[in-house]
């Protein structure tokens, strides 16, 4: 899977229409802490923890992967691309002709220029 730091309910009017960033319902990481260790509250970075072993997530945050797609190239997905290519295709909307401008092509810049193609 693929681990996504957007926290949405997943049923709601806009998760059912493929819209989870406009989620009202989306639990708040800060708000509590759902796992603790050795009694203690424990608290997940962007709800992944993404720079550990191991980690415990939402349902809604772990995105299947077809497994045909090979893990050298799964591993590309990330960061980047979902923040880069979402951005245009998801938030923006940006339209077939349609003119963009992309200010910094690192890893998001780049994948909004992909999302822009």
């Amino acid at each position: 899977v693929l681990l996504s730091t957007l926290a949405h309910c997943g049923r709601c009017a806009a998760c059912e229409v493929g819209r989870p960033t406009e989620c009202r319902n989306a639990p708040n990481p800060r708000m509590h802490g759902p796992f603790t260790v050795a009694g203690k509250p424990a608290f997940q970075f962007a709800n992944t923890s993404t720079f550990t072993e191991a980690t415990v997530i939402r349902e809604q945050s772990a995105i299947p992967i077809d497994p045909r797609v090979p893990f050298d190239r799964a591993c590309l997905i990330g960061c980047g691309v979902m923040t880069g290519y979402g951005a245009v295709v998801n938030r923006a909307r940006v339209e077939v002709g349609a003119s963009m401008a992309v200010f910094g092509v690192g890893g998001i810049g780049l994948n909004c220029v992909q999302g822009g193609v």
